[in-house]
């Protein structure tokens, strides 16, 4: 009988303990995160009563009035009359997909959003949402004064960071806010680190692209109108035309990845490897491969490949229009013997576009990513 009493304890410990456990889990599983946003007219700046729908799961469902649906709802509310909103959502996500949708507007997707922590807004804070037509020249006028305004405070603030930081950008964003910003203002607030300068353009760069993108994708032709009275902006697209991202990209085609290379054994699930800096090319690999995979595509989704110098507008070479694969794979060719591209060294372009329709000779839309790449020619550089 004295050994039962002697393991009691233990049993009792043991049982104690994992209740405790299980109080903690199901505290855990109940944790949940609050994150800010606003949602606004992008012609006016005024409030917007949206409904806002954040995601766990980046599988559509279907369309609802115009609004895409996915899979694995996590929160749905609707902004108030200034466009503010707060989601909640489980701290055991770190990513949600968020949705703003409203009558008479193009519908908004941003695929990342940061669940690490709580009271982190949703991506870009504040969201605009344009309607599908007419409101163009308003909207782009506002974009426009918005991003000039907030260069100009960020130059206030330490003149000398400012500098430091856009000298650091890469060529197109620096041509860009060194002419909204041609006439500094004086240092007129506390200064602040060239750090936080620096994360100040990241931010308003990332949030400019999309908003560009955004308007662009809701209507092309108006778009195109008028973003034309603004040749800081229209120089800007030029040299840095709409790529791949996560916003937005739950409505229309875009590319996963894209890898170009000399030919080899390569396939859709092993392409060539990705890197981010130019590569260099010689004549002598006759050929060039792009391998990639498209998101959302469409029924015989083709792609077009456009070869271009860098330093001139007109296409050098381009590509037969290629149909995507079943499994959204994509792979083009491009010669480089006997074309344009062998004539000499030189650093050229790859502009990635697909076709906006089901056939090859539907219209093709804006390149949707850009490869800079190098021909060297033997005995030279």
């Amino acid at each position: 009988m004295a050994t039962p009493r002697r393991h009691a304890p233990l049993v009792l410990t043991f049982l104690i303990l994992h209740a405790a456990s299980s109080s903690f889990c199901r505290l855990s599983a109940a944790t949940k995160y609050a994150h800010p946003g606003r949602v606004t007219e992008a012609s006016t700046d005024n409030g917007l009563t949206a409904e806002v729908s954040a995601y766990g799961s980046d599988k559509k469902l279907d369309t609802e009035a115009g609004c895409p649906r996915f899979d694995a709802l996590l929160d749905r509310r609707v902004a108030d009359p200034t466009g503010a909103f707060t989601m909640a959502i489980a701290s055991d996500h770190t990513n949600y997909r968020m949705q703003y949708c409203k009558d008479g507007y193009f519908p908004r997707t941003f695929t990342t959003n940061d669940n690490h922590a709580d009271k982190i807004p949703v991506t870009r804070g504040r969201i605009r949402l344009i309607r599908a037509s007419g409101t163009h020249p308003q909207a782009t006028r506002l974009l426009h004064d918005d991003t000039k305004r907030a260069v100009l405070f960020l130059a206030s603030t330490n003149v000398e960071a400012f500098i430091a930081a856009t000298n650091a950008l890469p060529a197109p964003e620096q041509h860009l806010i060194k002419t909204l910003a041609i006439i500094f203002p004086a240092q007129q607030r506390p200064p602040i680190t060239e750090a936080e300068v620096r994360n100040g353009l990241d931010q308003l760069i990332a949030a400019l692209q999309s908003d560009l993108h955004y308007f662009w994708m809701a209507n092309p032709k108006e778009f195109a109108a008028a973003i034309n009275a603004y040749p800081d902006f229209t120089q800007y697209l030029k040299e840095r035309p709409f790529k791949t991202a996560g916003d937005d990209a739950a409505n229309n085609p875009t590319l996963a990845y894209v890898s170009v290379s000399a030919p080899g054994p390569w396939t859709c699930e092993q392409p060539p490897p990705f890197k981010q800096e130019r590569q260099s090319f010689a004549p002598t690999d006759t050929a060039l491969e792009l391998w990639g995979k498209i998101n959302n595509p469409a029924p015989g989704q083709h792609v077009l490949l456009q070869w271009t110098e860098e330093a001139f507008i007109p296409a050098l070479v381009t590509s037969a229009p290629t149909e995507a694969s079943a499994s959204s794979c994509l792979w083009a060719r491009l010669p480089i013997a006997g074309t344009a591209l062998a004539t000499h060294t030189a650093d050229y372009r790859l502009e990635v576009r697909l076709s906006s329709g089901t056939q090859p000779a539907a219209t093709w839309i804006e390149p949707i990513a850009v490869i800079y790449f190098s021909i060297i020619l033997p005995g030279t550089r």
